[in-house]
């Protein structure tokens, strides 16, 4: 009988845990196994966590997009977002003016992120949805629908407006944006 509730208060405590650890990794790749390391669980148990929070629309997740070339350092990692970045920030206790922040970035790419999930409701199809990392640099959000591919970077504050050099060899035909506050707008409101 001891066991048994020590066990339920360990599942009771891991869900806060995990919400923060999620949190603090907002707009980087997330680890089940780092997780799980972490919090002394298997890595099934964090997956599940995670399954639940996406059910209940706490979280969704982002998967890398892997096309098996080298240079790609994409693996079984993915994203994980918020879909209320209150929450989030509650979760952390992180209410700073944006001025005052580490983490607009990450913010930043969250929000549009949700945003251009709503831009898709919107829509009558969809698209498939993957992000991209390679040893050249990343990709933030990579679209496919009906063999054409788009590509997006989110920055708060400058980033290149040409796309990594691996990613441009691999889908040469891939339209690339850079998304930031001054054309945000457009993008959630023009067709792409």
């Amino acid at each position: 009988m001891f066991l048994h509730a020590k066990s339920i208060t360990r599942q009771r405590q891991l869900l806060p845990k995990l919400l923060q650890a999620l949190a603090l990794q907002i707009g980087q790749e997330v680890s089940y196994h780092e997780l799980g390391a972490q919090f002394g669980v298997k890595l099934e148990t964090i997956e599940r966590y995670i399954t639940l929070l996406e059910s209940a629309f706490i979280v969704y997740r982002l998967p890398a997009l892997r096309g098996g070339t080298r240079g790609e350092l994409s693996n079984r990692k993915r994203k994980v977002y918020f879909y209320d970045l209150g929450i989030r920030n509650a979760l952390i206790q992180s209410l700073q003016p944006l001025s005052l922040r580490n983490d607009v970035d990450g913010l930043w790419e969250n929000f549009c992120m949700n945003e251009r999930l709503k831009w898709w409701q919107a829509q009558p199809s969809s698209a498939q949805r993957y992000y991209w990392r390679g040893l050249s640099g990343k990709v933030d959000l990579v679209e496919e629908q009906n063999d054409k591919w788009q590509a997006f970077d989110f920055a708060w504050s400058g980033s290149s407006s040409k796309p990594p050099e691996h990613f441009q060899k691999v889908y040469p035909d891939a339209d690339f944006q850079v998304v930031d506050p001054e054309n945000f707008f457009t993008w959630t409101t023009q067709p792409n």
